[in-house]
């Protein structure tokens, strides 16, 4: 429980910065870990989806139960904006100014693919993928996670 709560203050008083390399810190945990274990990733996974998955890969290739689970906003997902709009862009990429409606249908289809090789790889490497919309309660993502855990594991 100690151990537990340690984990989660460190979450909190944690502070990104800097380019995101996913798939070399799922690398890294994959070749320091001595014991097999449960790896929960938390990120958006918006990375290179199949370096990522190749990690993922190589955790379960050396024994690891792993859970992704997708930090995404609701606006991510659904893309509703309208209007004259600047995006503020993530990391190295640049801020975009424009309008939404432009560029609504193939933002869709592309976040929409990218999603479908992410449960895709997670499912190939008998992984559970979870998709968090941050807009819903946090109980009822665990609520259907842990019910759907469970449907899963009594097959």
């Amino acid at each position: 429980q100690n151990h537990l709560f340690n984990i989660l203050e460190k979450l909190v008083q944690f502070s990104p910065s800097g380019g995101t390399d996913l798939a070399g810190q799922l690398h890294s945990v994959a070749n320091q870990s001595q014991r097999k274990g449960i790896v929960i990733v938390i990120s958006d996974f918006f990375d290179n989806e199949e370096s990522t998955l190749e990690a993922v890969q190589h955790l379960r290739f050396v024994g690891h139960e792993v859970i992704g689970l997708q930090i995404l906003d609701h606006d991510e997902i659904h893309f509703p904006f309208n209007g004259l709009v600047e995006f503020e862009g993530l990391e190295e990429i640049p801020n975009l100014k424009t309008r939404p409606t432009e560029i609504r249908k193939s933002y869709l289809k592309e976040f929409n693919e990218f999603q479908e090789k992410l449960r895709d790889g997670f499912s190939k490497n008998s992984c559970h993928f979870v998709e968090c919309d941050t807009s819903k309660p946090l109980e009822e993502l665990l609520g259907s996670y842990l019910t759907f855990r469970k449907e899963t594991a009594a097959k």
